[in-house]
């Protein structure tokens, strides 16, 4: 009983805290839309298990990966530069011609996909299957096809989607209270043409 009631205090407090974190940031003149992004995406790597071979120590960083022309400006970078996950160093490679060699592949915890490789996400989500890469985009339905994350602009409030499905199949863990925060979504089946 009492370790319920931790539970449901340290979530509803996780909860609030990120609420505020969203209010707070979106009230901001000075943090736009993609500044925000930025922050989330970052927070979301605080809110994900990896399997234990997928971050070990020995790389000497976590690493975001952000394929196209970023979505993400360099400006709002700033705002998670100098940052660490999983007591590792935040690392970010910008790959902005859409394409996303083999070998770094693996060395990306998460991929940022940006809006300029809408048409490419198929492809891009076949190349990453069952790779334990959290996903995210700001593409309209990224999540219904496959992707991880979306984030989408609600009545002037940063919002975001969750497809679970996804998630778990590749082998990642996302915590409770972000998946209670979050719009759940699954993907569409594909068509026969």
């Amino acid at each position: 009983m009492v370790s319920k009631r931790i539970a449901f205090t340290w979530r509803s407090c996780v909860s609030l805290l990120l609420l505020c974190l969203a209010a707070v940031v979106m009230a901001a003149p000075s943090i736009d839309e993609s500044t925000l992004k930025a922050i989330f995406t970052y927070k979301f790597s605080k809110f994900t298990e990896w399997p234990q071979t997928t971050v070990p120590p020995s790389t000497g960083s976590f690493t975001l990966c952000i394929l196209g022309e970023n979505s993400l400006s360099h400006h709002s970078l700033n705002a998670i530069r100098d940052k660490s996950v999983k007591n590792l160093p935040l690392h970010i490679l910008l790959f902005r011609n859409g394409i996303l060699p083999t070998k770094a592949i693996d060395k990306c915890q998460m991929l940022f996909v940006s809006h300029s490789e809408k048409h490419r996400i198929p492809s891009i989500l076949q190349a990453l299957e069952k790779k334990p890469i959290l996903t995210l985009s700001d593409i309209n339905d990224f999540s219904q096809q496959g992707g991880m994350i979306t984030f989408r602009v609600i009545e002037q409030q940063l919002r975001f989607e969750i497809n679970v499905h996804a998630i778990e199949a590749a082998g990642l863990t996302l915590a409770s209270i972000i998946l209670e925060l979050g719009a759940i979504v699954t993907t569409e089946p594909h068509q026969e043409l």
